[in-house]
């Protein structure tokens, strides 16, 4: 469900609404690491949740 719902994809960068799955992946991440967008879609959902296990 959260794939298809263009709307949770949308950040603010510098006043300025961009879809993140188009932004630099290094934006991507500070958006997820902020809880912002629900994982990384340039590293896909499997990775964004192994990145986030090898940090704890």
């Amino acid at each position: 469900m959260i794939d298809a719902n263009p709307m949770i994809w949308f950040v603010e960068v510098n006043g300025l609404p961009f879809d993140a799955r188009g932004l630099p992946v290094e934006i991507q991440v500070e958006a997820y690491l902020k809880g912002i967008i629900p994982y990384v879609p340039d590293l896909g959902r499997d990775t964004t949740a192994a990145m986030t296990a090898s940090r704890s």
